[in-house]
């Protein structure tokens, strides 16, 4: 098999392991603070929270002190149910638009 044949079989087998690198190195950060901080994309400012183990992922603390699932991203979460609320439903609106 030629070099550039086997990079693409290479880059094909390991492509679905990607997001798991990627959700690995963030869980080690999300472990090493315990807080995450996260800015508004539409200048509404920055927000922070504690983050903690969950059954099924991680956890983050809004200012009110309930803890919501991270999903993917605790620091998103964090934006798009507290700052970036309002923000967030109109984008969801237009996406859902016909």
């Amino acid at each position: 098999m030629k070099t550039p044949a086997k990079f693409a079989l290479a880059l094909l087998l390991g492509w679905p392991l990607l997001p798991a690198i990627d959700a690995t190195a963030r869980d080690k950060a999300i472990k090493n603070s315990g807080v995450v901080k996260a800015c508004s994309r539409y200048g509404n400012g920055c927000v922070s929270g504690a983050v903690r183990p969950a059954k099924w992922g991680h956890e983050v603390q809004l200012k009110s002190g309930t803890w919501i699932d991270c999903r993917q991203d605790c620091g998103r979460a964090l934006l798009e149910e507290t700052i970036d609320f309002w923000d967030s439903q109109a984008d969801k609106a237009r996406v859902a638009a016909p």
